[in-house]
């Protein structure tokens, strides 16, 4: 079984390495490319890290997301959707540890 780390590094991706096997049969991550999942729900990642990358406050990023709160959990709950997705697609093969941030 493969570990996967779920989170996002600000624009990187969702899916990290959790342990060497997993790092030497994927590489170092992000991973997402490289894993058995559909395009609508790479294209939902892609999406949220984007989103995830553009909270950031460019100008002092030590203050962190800027959103206001009602947006900032739309934003969970999509990341929610993105896991639950995820962890249906990848299968038994796969533990998905959720690592995420909540904003």
């Amino acid at each position: 079984m493969y570990r996967l780390r779920f989170f996002d590094d600000y624009g990187s991706g969702w899916l990290w390495p959790g342990d060497d096997a997993t790092r030497d049969a994927f590489d170092l991550g992000p991973i997402d490319a490289l894993l058995p999942i559909s395009s609508e729900t790479r294209a939902l990642a892609d999406r949220l890290s984007a989103q995830h990358a553009a909270s950031l406050n460019q100008d002092y990023p030590p203050d962190g997301c800027q959103w206001p709160q009602a947006e900032r959990d739309a934003f969970n709950a999509q990341v929610e959707s993105l896991y639950q997705r995820l962890w249906s697609e990848l299968g038994t093969d796969f533990l998905l540890i959720d690592e995420r941030m909540i904003l």
